[in-house]
């Protein structure tokens, strides 16, 4: 499904639980002019984005956000984004936090924190330190790691979903723990993110200090 316009300042985020942790999180925050739409994973965030200055509503927009994971590698992914954003020919940033001084302006944040390897997970597991249950998770992987050998190759994935096996709904993911207010919201961990956000908004009519 291709990406429409429908808002002034537009985030793009890899996928649909994205979506629901990015939406929750603007509502924490009372920001309500950001669109947020996922590009339906990193593969496709290049495809997604190439004909994005064509669309309707593009000539409207004053920013757009791009979030996505480092997984191995910072280096790597933010990389990634600026060769793509360059390939579709839309304004391509320095630095990760730093917009540029287009209209509309661009700017990119690579979870968890713009420099280490991992993801959003990182964050969300962050959140909730302090949590009892989270010594019953750390038992677990330390049991894994004893049978197999070695870490998890995506260890922060696993993490949440190893957490969040204690919600009585079952089969839960991040965009549902979202909405369900798993995640402390005032955490430190989401700091980084909501500065992030904030710098898409000072550019608008609005401003959401």
């Amino acid at each position: 499904m291709a990406i429409t316009i429908s808002r002034s300042k537009l985030l793009l985020v890899e996928g649909t639980h994205e979506v629901k942790f990015f939406n929750r999180l603007l509502e924490t925050m009372q920001i309500d002019d950001v669109q947020v739409k996922d590009v339906g994973g990193k593969d496709q965030f290049k495809p997604r984005i190439a004909p994005l200055r064509k669309l309707a509503g593009y000539s409207d927009l004053t920013s757009i956000g791009i979030v996505r994971d480092a997984n191995a590698s910072f280096e790597d992914t933010f990389r990634s984004v600026q060769n793509a954003l360059r390939d579709a020919n839309l304004p391509v940033p320095d630095e990760v936090m730093v917009p540029t001084t287009t209209s509309p302006q661009v700017a990119v944040f690579i979870t968890p924190d713009n420099g280490s390897e991992g993801a959003l997970e990182d964050l969300l597991m962050a959140s909730v330190q302090g949590d009892p249950v989270l010594a019953c998770v750390d038992g677990y992987f330390d049991c894994l790691r004893g049978i197999q050998g070695h870490t998890h190759p995506h260890l922060w994935k696993a993490e949440v979903q190893v957490y969040l096996a204690k919600e009585p709904e079952g089969d839960m993911h991040m965009g549902i723990a979202s909405e369900k207010n798993v995640w402390v919201w005032d955490s430190p961990a989401f700091d980084g993110l909501k500065t992030f956000i904030r710098s898409l908004c000072i550019c608008g009519v609005e401003h959401h200090l």
